[in-house]
């Protein structure tokens, strides 16, 4: 059991198989709706004011490039998102740093940086005719140093025009109102007015564009089976992201 216990170790020192193993799991599911790289509902990158149903989960892996701290290190992410009530989603999410490496310690078995966050998101508003839905979540709420913070408010609204077809529009606004609460975080995300656009062309293929009140960012979205979704996208500073999911309901 100890050999075991080791190999496991071993084994889970390396992002890529952790990656794999999520990617088996994700295979076997139903296709989801889009996860950020943050383990939230939202486009690739900024949360919308979608949540998850009620006794279902998504789970997915992601990778992207840490732009945000100047350290540009890879990070590859694992998450799982539960929807445990009827308007409510919590996210957990895994993001190992291959190129970040620590001082060795004790009580650390790894040998480069991982961070570990907690999102919450909730529904206030369900979206109707003329009304968007309205959502409310706080990034990071809870993590290793939380180094993507942010408490913000979030609108999307469904469009099917005359000439221009359908699409989403979403639209947020990010604070450090959270900071009262919880500690003060080591950085922030979505500091001010974010948003994007959803373009679906055909339920097996849509483009999207959005704004993460930092960077622009250009993407696309395809349900390669009725078991794998893939999203990846490119932004205004050639930083290329990736993420792919599923959802189980129970």
């Amino acid at each position: 059991m100890s050999q075991l216990r080791e190999d496991f170790r071993c084994a889970t020192k390396n992002p890529l198989w952790l990656l794999l193993g999520v990617l088996i799991l994700v295979i076997l599911v139903e296709c989801a709706q889009s996860q950020t790289v943050y383990g939230v509902t939202g486009l690739l990158d900024i949360p919308t004011a979608e949540v998850i149903e009620e006794m279902s989960f998504t789970i997915g892996a992601g990778f992207n490039r840490d732009t945000f701290h100047n350290t540009f290190s890879d990070q590859w992410t694992v998450f799982m998102i539960v929807g445990f009530l009827p308007r409510m989603e919590v996210g957990l999410r895994l993001a190992g740093m291959p190129q970040l490496a620590v001082s060795p310690r004790p009580d650390y078995d790894f040998s480069y940086n991982i961070d570990r966050s907690v999102t919450l998101k909730g529904l206030v508003l369900k979206e109707s005719r003329f009304i968007p839905s309205l959502a409310v979540g706080i990034q990071d709420a809870f993590g290793t140093s939380r180094h993507y913070a942010s408490f913000y408010f979030a609108a999307s609204k469904r469009f099917n025009l005359y000439l221009l077809g359908r699409f989403v529009l979403h639209v947020g606004y990010g604070t450090r109102w959270w900071d009262n609460v919880a500690s003060i975080a080591a950085a922030y995300r979505y500091q001010g007015l974010f948003g994007g656009i959803d373009i679906p062309f055909t339920r097996y293929f849509s483009l999207y564009s959005e704004y993460d009140a930092q960077f622009f960012y250009l993407g696309t979205k395809i349900t390669i089976t009725s078991f794998l979704q893939t999203s990846v996208s490119i932004s205004d500073q050639h930083n290329v992201r990736a993420v792919v999911c599923g959802k189980v309901s129970l």
